[in-house]
């Protein structure tokens, strides 16, 4: 029995084959579409992450969050110290110091006119002369030795709260640094998506030090001058009520001036950290892909992106500057 020839499969044969699962995918794909039309759409992971980072506003207090009662204690010792500091500092135009010099310069024009009328032969008492020169020396020493115990407390209330203050200070911001990589640390793989490798170093350094001049020092100065400000104004209106009450009518233009001024000032050093976290980030990435910078010949274009960032952020620090 001689073999059947055997059934060859051509490009028909192929094609009807093709056509035939082309037909069954065409089928599947309309029962695709109308499930995707019934359930709703989820939106993408990277929508629920921010585009840009944003600084929240938190309350003084706040920053204070991570002090212990101890370093809360100091730091309360250190705003009693300024402000005895503040009450009395050691300047001419300032509120005890002035009052003592104000002593004392009367208690000159007083025994100079004495001296005055002895040589003019216009003074009747012959003993005044003398009376006024006991006077004279008495009160002198008396104002000098003021000005003295006035120096000492001085020296020793600056002395307290500037050691409290930036003792406290330097510590909170260790730890400050340490929870805010923590945090980092915590976040999902999507924050990280919004965030380059040298925004995190940067913003470390810049924020955590922007919150370190917040909380040192500058708060016991500040309460150093409002504790001048509140001794001026007592003594002003003690020692002449009417010329007080006159100068006192500029108060609200200066703290209406302070307030815009302020309002200002944050908002450039907003814009001014969000620059320095992107040249953080750009700078690190430029190191990173040294090699392949060099082996592609792009180190005048990254040159010129790391310029442009900075020239932005001396482009704000000079009309920050140059307005207030």
């Amino acid at each position: 029995m001689a073999d059947q020839p055997s059934k060859k499969r051509g490009f028909f044969s192929r094609k009807e084959k093709g056509d035939a699962i082309s037909e069954s995918q065409l089928q599947v794909v309309p029962s695709t579409e109308s499930s995707s039309k019934e359930q709703p759409e989820e939106p993408p992971e990277s929508a629920n992450v921010p585009q840009s980072q944003v600084i929240q506003p938190v309350s003084f207090v706040s920053l204070f969050r991570f002090s212990t009662r101890t370093e809360l204690t100091f730091n309360v010792i250190g705003v009693i110290a300024a402000a005895a500091a503040g009450a009395a500092q050691a300047s001419p135009t300032c509120p005890l110091m002035s009052l003592l010099f104000g002593n004392l310069v009367q208690a000159f024009v007083t025994f100079g006119s004495t001296v005055q009328e002895s040589k003019a032969g216009t003074l009747t008492d012959p003993g005044a002369l003398t009376a006024a020169e006991n006077h004279f020396r008495m009160t002198a020493a008396k104002d000098a030795s003021y000005l003295v115990y006035i120096g000492l407390r001085m020296f020793m209330c600056t002395y307290v709260y500037m050691l409290v203050w930036v003792y406290t200070e330097e510590v909170n911001a260790k730890r400050i640094r340490e929870r805010y990589l923590k945090a980092i640390l915590r976040q999902d793989i999507a924050f990280f998506n919004h965030v380059g490798a040298g925004e995190v170093a940067t913003r470390i350094q810049t924020d955590t030090h922007l919150v370190q001049q917040g909380i040192s020092e500058k708060v016991a100065i500040c309460v150093s001058f409002f504790a001048s400000f509140v001794t001026r104004f007592v003594l002003a209106y003690v020692r002449s009520w009417r010329l007080a009450l006159a100068l006192s009518s500029m108060l609200p233009c200066i703290a209406v001036t302070g307030g815009v001024m302020n309002k200002f000032v944050s908002r450039y050093m907003k814009l001014s950290l969000a620059y320095v976290a992107d040249s953080g980030t750009l700078a690190e990435e430029v190191f990173s892909m040294v090699r392949t910078a060099q082996a592609f010949g792009t180190q005048e274009v990254l040159s010129d992106r790391v310029v442009a960032v900075m020239y932005e952020i001396y482009s704000l620090c000079y009309e920050n500057a140059r307005k207030f």
